[in-house]
């Protein structure tokens, strides 16, 4: 896969040698934000779930002289959300019409320490980043020893970046699924296209009166059919399920004893540890949480 290349056209003649340097710049910028990885990415999960990019521009750290006023020229960027890490309102059945879109990142705690505009003591008390890692689609591959070796040398936190279109706002808050807080981290004014920060990709029509779409994954093996035969594997190993008792051939009696018992009843053994009930088959919990995540 090669790097896009941009044709900037212009019908004024006079123009055309900028519209050329134009382009080559385009060019340059995706290289430098790795665009090419970002449109795969992006396509893969498009492919799988619904593809989400988040666009803006960012701090370069690089200072330009402007009548003597130092101005960060700043970054575009191009930044894939997993669908993990995103969400809306729970009202909205249009995505374009949704009363905010929020996306979740782990950031280090010194670095919103450092920034302006922050409230340093609501940073302060967030939690730190591991804690989350069983909530995140990224705990699949990240063992909570790993990430805790890494905190130890750099403290991260997770923050949640919320756009709401109605007051042309970017509000940052602390992770509400880990603490729960009435102080907002920061809230800026959204300067960026009406559209908003965010990018979406399917490979299908709109649904009605639902803001997901649907994924050619699913229309390749149907999930209702994946569905079904999961419910049916279910089924035979609820049946084949069996609770049987093991015991020593000494306490024969004893067992015998402890079919006709009811509740409530003593028996004398020798050895209670020599009889053991032991369940063999059954139902797996790994398949009922798969069937739930299908439906």
């Amino acid at each position: 896969m090669q790097n896009p290349i941009t044709h900037v056209l212009t019908p004024y003649v006079k123009y055309k040698q900028y519209a050329e340097l134009l382009g080559m710049g385009l060019d340059a910028t995706a290289r430098q934000i790795k665009l090419k990885q970002e449109l795969r990415a992006w396509i893969t999960n498009a492919m799988f779930g619904w593809g989400i990019m988040r666009t803006g521009i960012k701090a370069t750290g690089e200072l330009l002289n402007f009548d003597d006023i130092m101005v960060d020229n700043g970054q575009v960027y191009a930044r894939n959300v997993s669908i993990g890490n995103f969400g809306f309102d729970p009202t909205c059945t249009n995505i374009n019409q949704a009363k905010c879109l929020w996306d979740r990142v782990t950031v280090p705690r010194q670095t919103l320490l450092d920034t302006t505009g922050f409230d340093h003591d609501a940073v302060r008390d967030l939690p730190s980043s591991p804690t989350n890692i069983t909530d995140k689609l990224s705990g699949m591959s990240i063992s909570t020893e790993a990430k805790g070796a890494m905190v130890k040398l750099q403290d991260e936190v997770d923050v949640v970046q919320m756009y709401v279109p109605e007051i042309e706002s970017v509000v940052m808050m602390g992770d509400p699924t880990r603490k729960r807080s009435g102080k907002f981290l920061r809230t800026t004014e959204y300067n960026g296209p009406k559209e908003g920060p965010y990018t979406f990709l399917s490979f299908s029509p709109p649904v009605d009166e639902n803001p997901f779409p649907v994924p050619p994954v699913s229309v390749w093996y149907e999930l209702a059919k994946i569905a079904n035969q999961c419910f049916e594997k279910m089924v035979l190993q609820f049946k084949n399920q069996k609770d049987l008792t093991f015991h020593t051939p000494a306490l024969v009696d004893t067992v015998d004893q402890i079919k006709e018992a009811v509740s409530g009843d003593s028996i004398a053994t020798m050895d209670p540890k020599g009889v053991n009930k032991i369940s063999f088959g059954g139902q797996n919990e790994k398949n009922e949480r798969f069937l739930q995540e299908l439906y």
